[in-house]
């Protein structure tokens, strides 16, 4: 089985490991990424390869501790459009549905579940290729993550009843406090985030610096930061809202602050219209997965927002001529897989 995710999820990596005193050029090829990845959008790389780099970028830096210090340099930015889609929901609770809902799709294997237990919301987490490798590193990262991201959403901070990991404790763990603002146990028996039960009930009430920041993040590119093309951005919105289920067209032009109509004229005007790109990012992601993962077709006619695999496997076979499943298989011969 292969597992891939965003590349956007190694946000800060080479400059956290640059500030550790070392390269993180070497680390990202011992790894198996090639260094230019990082500096691509929508890019999708082999968890299992990013799970080897934060663990060779912990023994390198001498940081046991690695993964939470580099989720205390992320935050709702690594989600792209998504972090907008975040943003404009009502709830945390509904929020926290909709990154469940999405996350397989664009961190394939990451498992995260929300339970209610004496008065308390027990976020966990694991990975399906826990058994693979050691993902020490990944788990803290993600918690860390997970938890600064819902302080993002809620407006302020949201502190945890406590925090429990498998990993034995590392020689400090300053840290692991500091980051997650509550009590850390180590050698648990699961990995898990708890809060009070009331958290998914609080309304979700972003800073404005921060929404700014976020439309900023994905609708600018390069290290620049130029603005991108409406069409590209359109294509961004798409690719990050289509597995929310939410992507019709008054849903993406919300988020480029346009009205439906005045987003068709000007994308007319550059000779694109909503569907056309609609289609062709459908088409992109569809052969990225079916190159890179074994994503059911079941589970990916899901996430590209088609009604039934019947519906998707016409249209799949009408852009390529191949059903999904004779390209897969076409193409992982030609890759001796």
């Amino acid at each position: 089985m292969r597992y891939i995710c965003r590349g956007e999820g190694l946000h800060g990596f080479p400059e956290l490991v640059a500030s550790l005193g070392q390269d993180p050029v070497p680390l990202l090829e011992a790894a198996g990424i090639s260094p230019v990845m990082l500096k691509k959008s929508n890019t999708y790389l082999s968890y299992i390869a990013v799970v080897r780099l934060l663990n060779l970028a912990a023994v390198q830096c001498a940081r046991p501790d690695f993964g939470v210090l580099l989720a205390s340099h992320q935050g709702l930015e690594i989600a792209g459009a998504l972090g907008n889609q975040l943003c404009l929901q009502e709830t945390i609770g509904n929020a926290l549905a909709l990154l469940q809902r999405h996350i397989d799709f664009h961190a394939q294997g990451c498992l995260i579940s929300a339970t209610n237990r004496d008065h308390q919301l027990i976020l966990s987490i694991d990975f399906a290729f826990s058994g693979l490798i050691d993902c020490t590193q990944l788990i803290a990262l993600s918690l860390g993550l997970l938890k600064r991201s819902l302080s993002q959403l809620s407006g302020g901070e949201v502190t945890p009843v406590q925090v429990e990991l498998r990993q034995p404790a590392p020689p400090d763990t300053t840290l692991y406090s500091d980051v997650f603002s509550a009590p850390v146990k180590f050698s648990q028996a699961c990995d898990q985030i708890c809060y009070p039960d009331t958290l998914t009930h609080q309304l979700v009430a972003p800073k404005a610096h921060l929404k700014n920041a976020l439309q900023d993040l994905w609708r600018l590119d390069g290290p620049e930061r130029l603005p991108l093309a409406l069409h590209l951005q359109v294509e961004r919105a798409v690719t990050e809202l289509l597995p929310t289920g939410d992507c019709d067209l008054g849903t993406v032009a919300r988020m480029v602050d346009l009205h439906p109509r005045v987003l068709q004229k000007h994308l007319k005007k550059d000779h694109y219209s909503f569907a056309g790109i609609l289609r062709k990012t459908r088409e992109r992601l569809a052969c990225e997965y079916l190159a890179h993962s074994e994503l059911s077709l079941t589970d990916l006619s899901f996430y590209l927002g088609f009604g039934d695999l019947a519906v998707f496997s016409r249209s799949f076979k009408k852009w390529t001529g191949l059903s999904p499943s004779e390209w897969r298989a076409q193409r992982r011969g030609r890759q001796g897989i």
